[in-house]
């Protein structure tokens, strides 16, 4: 409402208003009603026509409400807007290449359509532009613009309510320092994007292949799909939670972050690093580099060993080195032996003589006890984390199979 009071003041000015139609609205003085709150209309067109005294009639579902104060209001705006985008439209296209002459009236018209019929979708695409009118912010009933298949190499600023933006191989080179607040989805796939500006918080879907993209912004919380193939990204910031899409294929990835619990397709294919992260048990497509599966199998049977080694020996584990995880084993001095774990309590003593000989004397029974229960704790936590890689082991190895059997080194 501040942007319309303020196109109110800054349009209706009577060299504005003497280009605009006429309105059908008689003079202020033959208003005769008062608009209730509870049903101010969100936007209103210019009315049809208009009764003998000047009021018109709008329909709010069941309801209708004579609303005259009001339509002279948003048939001013309106009237404002109007002139304000044939005054714009007029001057981008007396600024037009004689070549793109013919293209840009063509998108001057699908524009002015569209504002004339308060239309929520615009479609540009395929019209082979190098520009966009400034105009475009005024489109305030437009949800989702496609305007692909063009060589337009800056976006203007876009309408406040827009939801969706799809600009496909449209010759981007920048997006606008500032988009949309209410954007759900954006699609700017096969440009020349080298960055992204901070994306809105309601970002749901984000897709961006085929660029020369270094770096990402900051992820909103709410993203649930991030497709980044054939970029030059060496890191990625931190995967929102609710993600269940990513593909990074072909990028300059050194080393992959943490991935959310609940993602379903992961394809990380083409990339330098060779270890892959621990993979969530809700994946379904794992789409990796041969050479991947079999470094980052052969990784974790390695810690396998090590752990289980340790475990059987009594050995201390200060040379452990577990690739990607790192599990509190710093207050590990030695494992319990196998047998341990399935002596009865009421053999405690016995069980701290054996883990600690010397110790068992009535007097330092209670110390004794605490530390051979930190000490099966510990082991406990070591069995866990052994089943966890064996685990990761199993889905990787199906993975790999599935794959292979598939003839396809990748599956996007």
């Amino acid at each position: 409402m501040t942007r319309l009071i303020k196109l109110i003041q800054s349009f209706t000015s009577p060299a504005v208003l003497d280009n605009a139609p006429p309105s059908t609205a008689e003079p202020a003085n033959t208003r005769t009603a008062e608009v209730s709150a509870t049903h101010r209309p969100e936007r209103l067109r210019r009315p049809d026509g208009a009764s003998a005294s000047g009021a018109a009639t709008f329909s709010f579902g069941a309801a209708r409400t004579s609303v005259p104060a009001v339509v002279d209001s948003h048939v001013a705006v309106d009237n404002a807007l109007g002139a304000l985008m044939r005054r714009e439209l007029a001057n981008w296209l007396t600024a037009s290449p004689p070549d793109e002459m013919s293209a840009q009236r063509s998108m001057a018209e699908s524009i002015q359509t569209a504002f004339d019929e308060n239309s929520r979708c615009l479609d540009l695409r395929f019209i082979q532009v190098t520009s966009l009118p400034n105009c475009l912010e005024h489109l305030h009933a437009v949800t989702s613009i496609d305007g692909g298949q063009n060589q337009i190499t800056v976006l203007p600023c876009l309408p406040e309510k827009l939801v969706e933006l799809r600009m496909v191989n449209a010759g981007l080179t920048a997006l606008p320092p500032s988009l949309p607040p209410e954007l759900t989805e954006l699609d700017v796939s096969s440009n020349s994007l080298r960055r992204l500006p901070e994306l809105p918080a309601s970002l749901q879907m984000l897709s961006a292949d085929n660029n020369a993209l270094e770096k990402l912004p900051v992820l909103p919380d709410s993203l649930i799909s991030l497709s980044m193939p054939n970029n030059c990204l060496s890191k990625l910031p931190s995967l929102p939670k609710k993600l269940d899409y990513l593909n990074v294929k072909n990028n300059l990835l050194e080393e992959f972050p943490t991935l959310p619990p609940g993602l379903v397709r992961f394809i990380p294919a083409g990339n330098p690093a060779r270890l892959l992260p621990p993979i969530p048990k809700s994946i379904v497509v794992l789409a990796a580099d041969k050479d991947q599966f079999e470094a980052t199998i052969d990784s974790l049977k390695k810690e396998v060993a090590l752990l289980t080694t340790s475990l059987q020996s009594q050995q201390p584990l200060a040379e452990a080195r577990l690739t990607g995880r790192k599990p509190q084993l710093e207050r590990i001095g030695f494992a319990a032996t196998g047998d341990l774990r399935n002596r009865p309590g009421d053999l405690l003593r016995q069980i701290v003589a054996q883990f600690v000989p010397g110790s068992a004397d009535t007097a330092n029974l209670a110390t004794t006890t605490r530390n051979v229960n930190e000490k099966l704790r510990d082991r406990a936590a070591i069995d866990g984390m052994i089943t966890e890689l064996q685990e990761q082991i199993g889905i990787l190895e199906t993975h790999m199979k599935i794959q292979a059997q598939s003839g396809q080194s990748t599956l996007d």
